[in-house]
């Protein structure tokens, strides 16, 4: 260690306090990127696990894959894993107490269920053709009271949907697993079959619904059994991610013949995607997210390092005249800032883990609340994150360090023994405006003559005030625009249950009744709808361009279909209050249109508005076809973004157009209009939707085929997983970054003004009063926070605009700002550099004044 090493080591000593200060700025900089990363990371990680529970471990599909030919994927040297299974059977359930009345029941080959969104609950996997594993829904929902160890006999056969084709002949539709019940279908029995139920499994939504045609049986797979000239489906889990498995996949379909699938959600959150344009725009968002961390870290330490080489000025100075030379003195300044990171860095990254680590503790149940049965969400931590952590510190460190080390490099010994590096200006530079002191003061116009004075304290003051402004509403323009984003790629279903019913107007209004009744519905609401398709006729001026632009190729956009909500007084009126349109503007005969929709159009997301003025417009509703058939008025009086809780969250076609009325309105328009009936629309929301599923499916008309149910449960509860997941993270974020600002500001206002201690006690011993120096304080803080502001806010926009365009690529909203994160800056200026102010001068005020006047920083 050379002299210049140990004089900064004496120096850092001999100014606890501020070395305190910068040590404890670095470890809250290292903390933040060690803590986004971990983030990160177990956003991932729980994301993938939530993919695999509702999807399944697989990366790639093939279907209808030839028996003879699967070696060329199961052997192939990207294959980690493997499921295997032949076409599925159904079993027929004739005493079934569900709409479903057959099992169908598919053959996998061993090992295969690993692969599969489902876990077993009791027993195993079967391993032969005659054994079986049911799911806990058809045990509680069929009304069959099967065991594992029972054996059972069922009749297996086809299900199949006749048509006439085109010679006139009968053709036959089989029917699979994933088709919904809209058809009616034929039994094909082809004999009996006797099983032993080896396992019950909690199988996914994925693999069995309620709208499906029969249950999912699992059966073992004999491949040596199977005819010459089958197919296979083979799901596979890659051992080697990257954006070449997408041609590989196209590749090996084309050469056996077969269709291929991805797991774009699995894929995507181990970092993987086709898509090179929503790459780009990740990548974007990714690197704008660094940008700001990196920002606010350099901001945070640059500041401790201008002001520590502000206090040394005269100790390089006095080292200069004895022979330091430039290296070395520019090598004193990278000295402290090494011995700052190696006290600094490894705590940051122990904090930054321990902080997450007792976060997820702390919020752990309202996650588990959120994320109804998913797995718990768990810190992950892997030595990649400790490196880049530690190689990102250095960097904010070196960048921080950079120009306070050139500054004393050039520094000369005369000028920094006088002090003159610091305050090198003419009478007219610290001039102030008449107005000024008419108007704040005499105090006012010193503080403002001060801050001129000292320019780079105080530009260094004002560039931290600046970026704190900066990264503040970054931040929250971020986390808003994320949402939005985020909300515009979901399908947003909000219910757990929905039930459609049909009959007369009476048989309706018993059987919602006592739907409205079942034990265990938190919230249920209640649609009137028409049921056949209506259409309305409009001109060309009252169409938005965004309805002209992206209505599909070959469709009449003039002559969009129409959906109608009629809903009940009490919805209907929480329904106007939250569209900001009163009750009593929607007389019957009017609605109010549901603008604007979310189009997805492949990775592309657009907000886009049918009506161009919808106040006004009057809607003439068709039934049948041709501008002469007969119609109704339906008359909008505005628009609202409020969707119903049937509405999807975006469309991928756009042919409709949306309309919310009441109940009075809607049977008037089934009234005007022929062929044209009307229909109950239910949704159910429940902590426990299976078991409000089984009460209403005990009612004699689910048997019937007048209402039908479906429970999606399972796609809200993944939605709801997300959003909870990306809550914590967005605000978590938002609390981090605040974190930065605010001791950002702190530790250089009050360094700033320890510094200025000689100066208060100078004030002081001329005759300043406490309330004069109190006067002054605040003047500059308002000074401070006016111009941190006036800056500060402009390049905050020019930032918020550059991330709008470079989301505009895949996500197509209105450029927008957090104005609620603006006020909140303003008066957090303030506030902050008020408050620090104030407290650090009220420390000077208790300092001993001899004591002050003999301190000059040495």
């Amino acid at each position: 260690m050379n002299v210049i090493q140990r004089l900064t080591l004496r120096h850092m000593a001999q100014n606890k306090k501020r070395t305190l200060v910068t040590v404890l700025g670095t470890i809250v900089s290292v903390t933040m990127v060690t803590a986004v990363a971990i983030i990160a990371l177990s956003f991932l990680d729980k994301m993938q696990k939530n993919t695999v529970q509702n999807i399944g471990l697989w990366h790639t599909a093939y279907e209808r894959v030839p028996v003879k030919e699967a070696a060329v994927i199961t052997e192939d040297e990207n294959t980690a894993s493997y499921s295997l299974s032949y076409q599925g059977q159904y079993a027929q359930l004739p005493e079934s107490k569900d709409p479903r009345q057959y099992l169908c029941v598919g053959r996998y080959a061993p090992g295969s269920l690993k692969h599969l969104p489902l876990r077993m609950t009791q027993g195993r996997a079967p391993e032969r053709t005659d054994e079986l594993v049911v799911s806990q829904d058809f045990l509680d929902t069929s009304g069959y009271e099967w065991k594992v160890g029972d054996r059972v006999t069922l009749t297996v056969g086809a299900l199949y949907v006749p048509y006439t084709q085109e010679d006139g002949s009968e053709g036959r539709r089989y029917v699979t697993q994933q088709d919904a019940q809209d058809e009616e279908t034929l039994w094909e029995p082809a004999g009996e079959q006797t099983f032993t139920v080896v396992g019950i499994a909690a199988m996914r939504t994925n693999m069995e619904t309620s709208w499906m045609y029969g249950y999912t049986g699992i059966s073992g797979l004999d491949l040596a059994a199977l005819p010459a000239d089958a197919t296979v489906d083979i799901r596979v889990e890659n051992s080697h991610l990257s954006r070449q498995l997408f041609r590989d996949g196209a590749r090996i379909a084309e050469q056996l013949s077969c269709a291929v699938s991805f797991n774009s959600s699995l894929l995507m959150y181990s970092g993987v995607m086709e898509d090179t344009y929503l790459m780009t725009t990740l990548t974007t968002t990714v690197v704008t997210l660094c940008l700001v961390i990196l920002i606010g870290s350099v901001s945070l330490i640059y500041n401790a390092f201008a002001i520590s080489l502000s206090e040394r000025s005269r100790t390089l100075g006095m080292l200069a005249s004895v022979g330091a030379t430039r290296q070395q003195k520019r090598a004193s300044v990278f000295f402290e800032a090494s011995v700052i990171g190696a006290a600094a860095i490894p705590l940051g990254i122990l904090f930054g883990w321990l902080g997450i680590r007792v976060t997820f503790l702390a919020v752990g149940p309202m996650l588990d609340s959120l994320m109804g049965d998913g797995p718990a969400m768990q810190v992950v931590m892997n030595p990649w994150v400790a490196v880049f952590a530690a190689l990102f510190s250095a960097l904010v460190l070196f960048i921080s360090a950079w120009v306070p080390a050139r500054r004393a490099s050039k520094m000369g010994p005369i000028d920094a023994i006088r002090g003159n590096g610091e305050q090198k200006l003419r009478a007219r530079q610290v001039k102030t405006s008449r107005l000024t002191g008419k108007l704040f003061g005499f105090e006012a116009e010193l503080g403002l003559k001060n801050m001129k004075r000292s320019k780079n304290r105080y530009r260094a003051t004002l560039l931290s005030l600046v970026v704190s402004v900066v990264l503040f509403l970054t931040a929250a323009t971020f986390t808003d625009y994320m949402q939005t984003a985020f909300a515009m790629t979901q399908d947003q279903v909000q219910y757990d249950l929905l039930v459609n019913i049909s009959g007369t107007d009476e048989e309706q209004e018993q059987l919602a009744a006592a739907v409205e009744q079942v034990e265990g519905a938190d919230r249920i609401d209640r649609y009137t709808v028409l049921q056949g398709a209506l259409w309305t006729q409009l001109d060309e001026s009252q169409l938005h361009p965004d309805f002209k632009k992206y209505a599909p190729k070959g469709s009449t956009a003039s002559c969009p279909n129409i959906q109608v909500f009629g809903l009940p007084e009490d919805q209907l009126r929480d329904y106007c209050r939250r569209a900001g349109i009163g009750r009593g503007a929607l007389e019957t005969g009017s609605g109010i249109a549901i603008a604007p929709l979310n189009l997805k159009q492949e990775h592309n997301f657009t907000a886009v508005r049918q009506l161009k003025d919808p106040a006004g417009t009057v809607l003439y509703l068709h039934r049948e076809s041709g501008a002469d058939s007969a119609s109704t008025p339906l008359m909008l009086v505005g628009e609202s973004s409020e969707k119903t809780e049937v509405m999807a969250g975006y469309e991928e076609v756009l042919t409709d157009l949306y309309v919310v009325t009441s109940e009075e309105t809607v049977r008037q328009i089934a009234a005007a209009l022929p062929e044209v009936d009307l229909g109950t629309q239910m949704t159910v929301r429940a902590v426990n939707p299976v078991q409000v599923y089984n009460q209403i499916m005990q009612m004699p008309a689910a048997k019937t085929g007048a209402m039908r149910v479906m429970n999606i449960s399972d796609y809200g509860e993944q939605n709801r997983q997300v959003m909870g997941i990306l809550s914590v993270f967005i605000y978590g974020f938002i609390a981090l970054i605040t974190l930065v600002c605010a001791a950002n500001i702190f530790n250089t206002i009050s360094t700033g003004v320890a510094l200025r201690a000689r100066e208060f006690a100078m004030l002081r011993s001329v005759g300043m009063t406490p309330r004069g120096l109190t006067k002054m304080v605040r003047c500059e803080s308002l000074f401070y926070g006016v111009k941190a502001l006036a800056y500060g806010m402009p390049m905050a926009v020019l930032v918020a605009l550059g991330m709008y365009k470079a989301l505009e690529r895949n996500f197509d909203f209105g450029f927008m700002l957090p104005w609620t994160a603006y006020l909140g800056a303003a008066a957090g200026v303030f506030l902050l550099v008020g408050s620090t102010m104030l407290y650090a001068t009220g420390k000077m005020r208790r300092a001993n004044l001899v004591d002050a006047l003999k301190d000059e920083n040495l």
